[in-house]
């Protein structure tokens, strides 16, 4: 998950927010964005839990001190 899946479940989802510019390609936000954005804020990652039925994502506050 961390490398980047390029697969939406939600194919117009995807082309509304790409046409208003939210996303430029999916599947890489993860890799590219979130958990750069991430080290660059608080030195953390963020857990990613695929699950049958549900995807979570968990932010952390911080690192561990």
């Amino acid at each position: 998950m961390k490398t980047g899946v390029r697969y939406a479940r939600n194919q117009t989802l995807i082309s509304i927010m790409r046409d208003y510019g939210y996303v430029e390609a999916y599947g890489m936000g993860i890799s590219k964005k979130m958990i750069p954005g991430m080290r660059a804020y608080n030195g953390t990652e963020p857990d990613l839990v695929a699950e049958r039925h549900r995807f979570t994502v968990r932010l952390w506050k911080r690192g561990s001190d």
